[in-house]
């Protein structure tokens, strides 16, 4: 297993289980101090931090197979639009009067980007640099 595939399952791993947390968090904690608005936000950057999470985990896993080249930047992509998306739906709703202007937006197209970017990596065959040819 290399090391960067490691580290992408790891990631994924990791921000799938806070997922769960946050999710029983805001069920088990913080659902009677929310409007319906903010409890459907809340709602929506878990259910997408846990959808890409699992997409961190598949850029892991295709890196084992060596014969994906850019895995490594589709996975920064989703890193970052978990980030920014989920991260700023969860700041929007625990602190509403912080302005976070595109950040969430910014988030959605880095994660549209990303999904391009691993069908092009599936589409798109590897060169063997010794021979020229395709594995």
């Amino acid at each position: 297993m290399t090391e960067r595939s490691r580290f992408w399952i790891a990631c994924g791993a990791i921000l799938a289980g806070l997922s769960v947390v946050l999710a029983a968090i805001a069920d088990h904690v913080l659902k009677g101090n929310w409007g319906v608005v903010e409890a459907r936000q809340f709602e929506l950057a878990v259910r997408y931090q846990f959808y890409h999470a699992i997409a961190l985990v598949l850029c892991g896993l295709l890196g084992l197979c060596g014969k994906f080249r850019g895995l490594s930047i589709v996975a920064v992509g989703f890193l970052l639009g978990i980030v920014g998306f989920s991260g700023g739906l969860f700041l929007k709703v625990c602190l509403p009067q912080i302005n976070l202007g595109p950040v969430i937006p910014a988030g959605a197209v880095l994660w549209i980007i990303s999904w391009v970017g691993l069908a092009v990596t599936a589409v798109i065959p590897v060169k063997n640099r010794l021979f020229g040819s395709e594995n």
